[in-house]
């Protein structure tokens, strides 16, 4: 019975208008959120489907932003050992990421950056796999783009790690290396920001360096 309303209700987030009404049931929402990531593979997969789904449009940003312990169930998704609901995890913290008010609570909140970081690290070259690993590069651009960030984003294991070799890796997409570069570009931006004093006393020109781009990229966005 939980499944075949879970096959339902990712049947209706598939659709814009569909997504949007499903968020005016909270009810419905939190229930999902509170039981997302302690089913069955199966079922959790479908509850990571349905929010990559509801955070495509931003403007649905505004209900989910009220949607209590979101990022906890997110956090639950990409822990599975489900290649395509760590995906589907991670595909919508890319969208919520979008949104400046997301950006600062994904970072702040810490609970996220682990799985992101394991999916931009995955050496793993399936079709789901890399699609995943993508999405985290972009997350972890997404997530640069605000300055507070930036000291937890530096102090998640591996995090640097992933995104210095997501943007030498020649082997891979040329996509992945730019935002990778640019992810990089970002953060010794907002570090080299810090030093405005320095940067001051010692005269120091800004005006010939690469800056980073500072967009954000959401997945399939309506």
């Amino acid at each position: 019975c939980r499944l075949n309303s879970l096959k339902i209700f990712l049947a209706m987030s598939k659709s814009k208008e569909g997504a949007q009404k499903m968020l005016y049931k909270t009810a419905l929402i939190d229930t999902i959120v509170k039981v997302a990531g302690t089913m069955s593979p199966e079922e959790n997969l479908f509850s990571m489907a349905i929010f990559a789904n509801l955070s495509r449009n931003a403007e649905n940003m505004n209900k989910l932003l009220l949607t209590p312990n979101l990022l906890q169930a997110l956090a639950r998704g990409q822990k599975s050992k489900n290649d395509e609901c760590r995906k589907c995890a991670t595909l919508a913290l890319q969208n919520l990421s979008c949104n400046k008010i997301f950006r600062r609570r994904i970072g702040q909140a810490e609970i996220c950056l682990p799985g992101i970081t394991g999916e931009a690290l995955s050496n793993k070259t399936n079709k789901v796999a890399l699609e995943s690993k993508f999405s985290a590069v972009n997350t972890i651009r997404n997530l640069a783009v605000e300055p507070s960030n930036v000291p937890g984003m530096m102090g998640t294991p591996g995090l640097t790690a992933s995104i210095m070799l997501a943007a030498t890796d020649t082997s891979g997409e040329e996509a992945t290396r730019y935002i990778a570069a640019d992810a990089l570009s970002a953060m010794s931006q907002w570090l080299d920001s810090v030093a405005d004093t320095c940067i001051e006393r010692n005269g120091i020109e800004l005006k010939g360096r690469s800056l980073a781009s500072m967009r954000v990229y959401g997945h399939k966005a309506w």
